[in-house]
C-alpha cells in the first residue's frame, strides 16, 4: 500500500510561509489552541488531492485560499503532497510521487505530477486506483460526525451504494433502459403502423368516404363564412343607414333652433332699441340722457361680449370632446393600451407640432411613425413587450431614449425646396433624438413637380401630401379621411385667438361702464323715480336671454349627441370597410345561405367539429390490394424480432440487477460484521446495520445499536455521547471495508470524554498499523497514543508547525 510522506504549503489559508508536515506510520497527532490553523491542514489535503468546492473547503471562493491579512497578502497558494509508490499501487513508474496544486488571484488552478503539468482529471483518475480521494470517507472534517446523525436511512444506504460501486451497474442499467425505451418507441410506431396497413384495405371505401365528406363540409363553410360576412356587411350598412338618419334629425333639430335663436336675437334688439327711444323721450333735452343712452349701450355690448365668449367655450369644450373621441378611434389597440404607463412618454406624433401649411406634408413624412412608442429606456421594453403578447392586444414600435438614434441630412437647394422636415416642426430638446429619426432624412418640397432633380437622392414629402422614397417609390392620392382632424383643430385655435379677444375687449367695457356709472350717479338724482318702465324693459330682455341661454344649451347637448352618432358611424365605417376586406378574399356565391347569423355560427362549429372529427385524410386511398397484403408481411416479420429484442433486453436489466443486489448485499454484510466488531471494542455491546425494508436494496438504511447493558436502540434513540461512538464506529467499519492508505480525521473526539475517547483511540492505534491516520485534536488521551505529535501556532494571523516530531513509542 502506498504512504504519504509529508504535505509542505505556502500562501494556504492562514500559512503565509512554506510549512512542511512529515508524515510517519501509526498515528500523527496535530494539537493547537482554537484558531492556530489545524484545521487548514485537512482543508490543504483536500485541495491538493483536487477538491473543487470552496464551500468544502470552507471559503466563499476559490481566490480566499491564498493567504491575505492587515500585514500583507500572497500572490498564490500553493500545496504539494510527497507519496512513497515502492510498491507501484499507483499506476506511475515512480518510488516518490510528487502532486502540487497551485492557484492564483484569479482562483485558477495548475495541477503538476512531479514538476510536469498536468490536468486534474489524469490525476484524480491516477489517484483512484490506490483509493485515494478528497471525496471518500477517509477525510472526515469537523461535524461529519454530526452529518452521519442528521443522515436520513436513505442517504446513510448510498454510502454502501457508493462503497460497492453500484454507479457501474447503475449505469450499465441506465444505459439498457435507454435502450429499452428507444426499442419499445420504435415497436410502439412499428405495430401502430403494422396495425395500419392490416385495416388499410379494408378501409379503402371509407378512407376515400371521409374525403369526399371533407370536400363537401369544405364547400358548406366556405359559403357559411361568406354568408355571415354579407349578412354582418348587410346588418352594418343598414345600421350605417339609421346612424345616419338620426344625425340628420339632430342637424335638422339644430337648424331650428337657430333659427329661435335668432328671431330671439331680433326680439331683444328691437326691445333694446325701444328702451333707448323710451330713454331719448324721456330725459330728451336732458343732462342725464346722453349718459344713460351711453350706459345702457355699453351695457348691452357687454352682455353680448359675455355669452359670446360662454358660448364659444361651450363650442371649444365640445370641440376638444369630440376631437379626443375621433383621435382614440384611430390609434391602435396596443398604443391605447401604453399610453400612460410608466416609462412611456408619449407617440412621436403627441410630441410635435408645426405651423398647419406644412401639417399634410409632415403627416405624410411621418407616416406609420406617429404612432411609435417613446420610452425611457431600452430595458423597460421586453416587459411591455411581454404583456402585449401573453395578453394579445397587439403589436407596438418602441423609440428608447436612451438608444434611438437619427440622421440629419443637408437640405439641398433648388426650387420648391422649402427645408428639412425637422426644422419645420418644433419639440421638447430631449426629444430631438427621436425627431431626428423619424423626420431627420426627409426634406419638403412644395409640389411634386419640382421633386424630380431631387428624386433617389433624397426622401421627399410635398405640401400636398405626397411622399417619394429614395428608391423613387412614389406614394400620393386621395386618403380617404372620416373626419378633418385639422379642420377641427383649426376651429379649436379660432375659438381660443376668439376668446382673447373679446376678454381684452370685455376688460375695456368694464372700465369704460364704471366711467359711466359714476358719471349718472352724478346726475341721477334730478331725475329719480322716472326709470321704471326702462326697468320692465330691461327684466323682459333679461327674460328672453335667460329664455335664450337655456335653447342653447340644448343645441349643445344635441350637437354632443351628434357628435356621438358620427363616433358611431365612424366605427361602423371601420366595420363596414373591414369586412369588405374580408369578403375581398374570401370565395363568392351568388346566393346566401338561409338563417340569423348566430344559425350559422352555429352551423359553421358544427361542420368545423365534423372536419375535426374525421381526423387525418388519406388522400391516396386507392392501392393495389397485394401491394398492402406484401407490405404488412413484412411489417409483421419485423415487429416479431423487435419484440425478441426487447425481451432480450428485459433479461440484460434483470441480471443487472441481480448482480447489483448480490454485490450490495455481500459488501452489507461485511459493513455490518466490521461495524459490529468496532462498536463491541468501543463498547462492549452489540451494533447492527438494517435496512428499513428487509431485501429492498433501495430502501433505507438504520443503524441499531445495544450498549452494554441496555437494550437494542435505533440511532436516533440514543444520548448524545453514544450516538457519537455509534456514528464513529460506522464511519470506521466502512472506512476497514475499502481501506485508503491514510485517514484524516478532525476532532471526532471533540464530544466524548476521557474513557470513551481512550476506547476509540485503541481501536484506530490497531488499525494504524495498516494506514496511516493524522488527527487533528485537543484530546490529552489521542495525543499520548499517537505515534508523532505536532504544534500548530499562530502569531499575527500567520500559521506555523512548532516543535519537532515527537516519538511516543
Amino acid at each position: 500500500m502506498v504512504k504519504l510522506n509529508r504535505i509542505t504549503l505556502q500562501g494556504f489559508k492562514s500559512f503565509r510561509n512554506k510549512t512542511t508536515l512529515v508524515i510517519g506510520d501509526g498515528i500523527t497527532s496535530i494539537a493547537g489552541s482554537n484558531g492556530s490553523g489545524k484545521s487548514n491542514l485537512l482543508d490543504a489535503f483536500s485541495f491538493v488531492l483536487g477538491k473543487n468546492s470552496a464551500k468544502a473547503l470552507r471559503a466563499d471562493k476559490m481566490e480566499d485560499l491564498i493567504f491575505k491579512s492587515n500585514n500583507g497578502e500572497s500572490e498564490s497558494a500553493k500545496v504539494e503532497l510527497e507519496i512513497d509508490n515502492s510498491d507501484r499501487e499507483i499506476k506511475l513508474d515512480e518510488n516518490v510521487i510528487k502532486i502540487e496544486r497551485k492557484i492564483n488571484k484569479q482562483g485558477q488552478s495548475t495541477y503538476r505530477l512531479n514538476e510536469k503539468i498536468e490536468t486534474r482529471q489524469y490525476i484524480l483518475d491516477l489517484l483512484r486506483e490506490a483509493r485515494i480521494s478528497p471525496d471518500w470517507i477517509n477525510i472526515v472534517a469537523q461535524g461529519d460526525i454530526t452529518k452521519v446523525l442528521e443522515m436520513n436511512p436513505i442517504e446513510r444506504r448510498q454510502i454502501i451504494d457508493e462503497l460497492a460501486g453500484l454507479a457501474e451497474f447503475d449505469e450499465k442499467k441506465k444505459k439498457s433502459e435507454i435502450e429499452l425505451k428507444k426499442v419499445d418507441e420504435i415497436l410502439k410506431e412499428q405495430s401502430l403502423l403494422l396495425k395500419e396497413r392490416e385495416k388499410l384495405f379494408q378501409n379503402i371505401s371509407v378512407e376515400k368516404r371521409k374525403v369526399e365528406t371533407y370536400n363537401e363540409l369544405n364547400s358548406k363553410i366556405k359559403k357559411i363564412r361568406f354568408s355571415i360576412l354579407k349578412k354582418n356587411l348587410d346588418e352594418c350598412l343598414s345600421k350605417k343607414e339609421r346612424i345616419g338618419e338620426k344625425a340628420r334629425e339632430y342637424e335638422e333639430k339644430i337648424k331650428g333652433i337657430d333659427k329661435e335663436i335668432q328671431d330671439m336675437d331680433r326680439t331683444i334688439e328691437e326691445l333694446e332699441n325701444k328702451l333707448r327711444e323710451y330713454t331719448k323721450n324721456i330725459f330728451r333735452g336732458s343732462e342725464e340722457v346722453k349718459v344713460i343712452e351711453e350706459q345702457e349701450k355699453v351695457k348691452s355690448e357687454i352682455m353680448k361680449l359675455e355669452n359670446k365668449i360662454n358660448l364659444n367655450n361651450r363650442e371649444k369644450e365640445r370641440l376638444e370632446k369630440y376631437l379626443e373621441q375621433i383621435s382614440e378611434i384611430n390609434k391602435p389597440k396596443a398604443i391605447k393600451f401604453l399610453l400612460g404607463k410608466e416609462d412611456i412618454l408619449g407617440t412621436v406624433e403627441q410630441i410635435l407640432d408645426c405651423d398647419p401649411k406644412y401639417k399634410q406634408a409632415i403627416d405624410v413624412a411621418l407616416g406609420n411613425t406617429k404612432n411609435d412608442i417613446i420610452i425611457k429606456s431600452f430595458d423597460k421594453i421586453p416587459t411591455y413587450i411581454k404583456y402585449l403578447k401573453e395578453n394579445k392586444i397587439g403589436r407596438a414600435k418602441f423609440l428608447p431614449l436612451d438608444k434611438i438614434k437619427g440622421n440629419v441630412i443637408q437640405t439641398p437647394e433648388g426650387k420648391g425646396v422649402i427645408g428639412n422636415a425637422i426644422n419645420l416642426v418644433s419639440f421638447d430638446e430631449k426629444f430631438r433624438n427621436v425627431v431626428e429619426y423619424a423626420l431627420g432624412n426627409t426634406i419638403i418640397i412644395d409640389e411634386l413637380e419640382n421633386s424630380k432633380p431631387f428624386v433617389n437622392k433624397y426622401r421627399i414629402a410635398t405640401l400636398e401630401g405626397s411622399l417619394i422614397e429614395k428608391s423613387g417609390a412614389v406614394l400620393g392620392g386621395y386618403k380617404e379621411q372620416l373626419f378633418d382632424e385639422n379642420k377641427i383643430k383649426k376651429e379649436i385655435g379660432h375659438l381660443t385667438e376668439e376668446n382673447k379677444n373679446l376678454e381684452k375687449e370685455l376688460e375695456k367695457l368694464n372700465e369704460e361702464l364704471k366711467k359711466i356709472s359714476k358719471k349718472r350717479e352724478e346726475t341721477s338724482s334730478k331725475y329719480a323715480g322716472i326709470g321704471k318702465e326702462a326697468e320692465k324693459i330691461e327684466e323682459e330682455i333679461r327674460k328672453i336671454q335667460e329664455k335664450r341661454r337655456k335653447i342653447y344649451e340644448r343645441k349643445l347637448r344635441l350637437q354632443s349627441e351628434l357628435s356621438d352618432e358620427k363616433i358611431k358611424l365612424a366605427r361602423v365605417e371601420v366595420e363596414i370597410k373591414n369586412y369588405q376586406d374580408e369578403l375581398s378574399e374570401t370565395e363568392l356565391f351568388d346566393e346566401v345561405e338561409e338563417g340569423s347569423i348566430p344559425e350559422l355560427k352555429e352551423k359553421l362549429r358544427s361542420y368545423t367539429h365534423e372536419i375535426n372529427k374525421l381526423g387525418p385524410l388519406n388522400w391516396k386511398s386507392v392501392e393495389d390490394f397485394e401491394k398492402y397484403r406484401s407490405e404488412y408481411e413484412d411489417l409483421k416479420e419485423k415487429v416479431e424480432k423487435i419484440i425478441e429484442e426487447k425481451y432480450a433486453i428485459l433479461k440484460v436489466i434483470t441480471e443487472i440487477e441481480n448482480r447489483r443486489k448480490e454485490k450490495f448485499m455481500d459488501l452489507f454484510e461485511v459493513v455490518n460484521k466490521e461495524f459490529g466488531d468496532i462498536y463491541s471494542k468501543f463498547t462492549g455491546g452489540e451494533g447492527y446495520i438494517v435496512l428499513e425494508e428487509p431485501g429492498n436494496i433501495y430502501s433505507g438504511l438504520l443503524i441499531k445499536a445495544r450498549p452494554k447493558g441496555k437494550r437494542l436502540l435505533g440511532i436516533d434513540s440514543l444520548s448524545g455521547g453514544e450516538k457519537t461512538i455509534t456514528a464513529i464506529g460506522f464511519l470506521l467499519a466502512i472506512q476497514r471495508c475499502r481501506p485508503s492508505c491514510f485517514v484524516l480525521l478532525d476532532e471526532i473526539d471533540a464530544a466524548l470524554d476521557s474513557e470513551n475517547t481512550k476506547k476509540i483511540i485503541e481501536v484506530i492505534k490497531e488499525f494504524s498499523k495498516e494506514q496511516q491516520y493524522i488527527i487533528i485534536t485537543h484530546n490529552d488521551v489521542t495525543i499520548s497514543k499517537s505515534d508523532q505529535v505536532y504544534g500548530v501556532v499562530s502569531e499575527n494571523g500567520i500559521s506555523s508547525i512548532v516543535g519537532i516530531k515527537i516519538n511516543q513509542k
